[in-house]
């Protein structure tokens, strides 16, 4: 699965480049032209109805020496240093501080029946709930950019965990309170309305991006906590 493969000039491939390697080596990361006639993808359009990501294939595709990145049979460093990444990246503040602002200046407004729904107690609430899973959010995010380039695995999954989980229970919190005191046949509502809709369904998806996160728990204990590993 290659998000982006419809948009890219070139895939950074992991594969394997010594069969007879144990488990994590002989591994080699490949830049491979998207230009190779071998080379080909079919969209998976996901739950928000967007086409974000793609399934890739391969067929006989050739990839010149002076292509490889790092060293041969050297990929798996590479894949978990881009995967720490990409963890945090899934789990920014960001997102959340853009529900927060969105509801709060919503809620700030008179609707059309004079009541300005911020007045409410229960509103007033929500919106210091997202605010500080935001503020929490934010400092777990910088946490892992203050490691530079020597990122706690730990770290990046607890980033990843923490963001991608709370997005969710905070669209739905969104959700409840806009359900309750919004009118949708206003324009401001509908359309605060269809946005967090459309916000929820995409945020599902991030829960199994770089690594779904009953795995990310895992690692969290093993490499944060040093519990011993869950036998397989």
């Amino acid at each position: 699965f290659t998000t982006g493969a419809h948009d890219a000039d070139y895939i950074w491939l992991a594969c394997r480049t010594d069969p007879e390697a144990v488990k994590h080596k002989g591994i080699s990361i490949l830049i491979v032209d998207t230009k190779d006639p071998g080379y080909s993808w079919t969209p998976i359009i996901l739950s928000d109805g967007a086409h974000h990501t793609n399934a890739t294939y391969y067929n006989d595709v050739r990839v010149p020496a002076d292509m490889l990145v790092g060293e041969e049979n050297g990929g798996w460093r590479l894949i978990t240093t881009q995967l720490n990444n990409e963890r945090v990246m899934l789990g920014p503040a960001g997102r959340t501080a853009g529900i927060y602002d969105r509801l709060h200046a919503w809620a700030s407004k008179p609707g059309g029946d004079g009541v300005t729904p911020i007045d409410h107690q229960d509103v007033k609430r929500a919106l210091g709930e997202i605010y500080s899973m935001w503020r929490i959010n934010e400092l777990l995010n910088w946490q892992v950019a203050a490691a530079g380039e020597d990122i706690n695995v730990a770290d990046a999954a607890s980033t990843k965990v923490f963001g991608t989980e709370k997005i969710q229970y905070i669209g739905r919190l969104a959700e409840e309170i806009v359900g309750k005191y919004g009118n949708p046949a206003e324009s401001d509502t509908a359309e605060l309305l269809d946005w967090l809709d459309s916000q929820t369904k995409r945020n599902l998806v991030i829960t199994f991006g770089g690594g779904v996160n009953e795995v990310m728990r895992e690692m969290i204990a093993a490499a944060g906590l040093k519990v011993p590993r869950v036998p397989r």
